[in-house]
Formats: structure tokens, C-alpha cells, sequence
């Protein structure tokens, strides 16, 4: 193996890795400014007041789920008998 393959091979690598360390940075700046934005808009709905209705909705949403899930086991007890 010749010193130039050699140095080649390094280089690429190094860039490789570069350029990996730079979309690393890249996305997660983008998730940051995704959080601040939401954090934005819920501190906004905050304000207005909306956001007691919405989580009054997530509630209903849970206790509807959790209803399904109990319909659901109750059969599969029921096929078992």
C-alpha cells in the first residue's frame, strides 16, 4: 500500500465523519426549534384559555380507549370459557 492510497483513504474518512458530525447538528437543531415552536403555541393556548378544553379531551380520549381495552379483554375471556 502506497502513501498517497493511504492519505486518501484518510481523508475520506475524516470527511465522512465531518459530514455526519454536521447532519448530526443539523437535525438536531431542527427538533429544537420544532419544541420551541410547540412550546410557543402552548404557552399562547395558555393564555387564551384553550388549553383546559383540550385537556379535557385527551381525558375523554383516554377514558374512551381505556373502555375499548376492557370491552376487548372481557370478550377474549369470554372465548376462553
Amino acid at each position: 500500500m502506497n502513501t498517497e492510497d493511504m492519505s486518501r483513504s484518510l481523508t475520506i474518512k475524516n470527511n465522512d465523519n465531518t459530514f455526519m458530525l454536521y447532519l448530526c447538528s443539523i437535525i438536531r437543531t431542527l427538533i429544537a426549534l420544532h419544541n420551541l415552536i410547540n412550546n410557543k403555541i402552548h404557552n399562547r393556548d395558555i393564555e387564551k384559555g384553550l388549553t383546559d378544553t383540550k385537556e379535557k379531551e385527551k381525558e375523554k380520549e383516554k377514558e374512551k380507549e381505556k373502555e375499548k381495552d376492557n370491552k376487548e379483554t372481557e370478550k377474549a375471556a369470554e372465548k376462553k370459557k
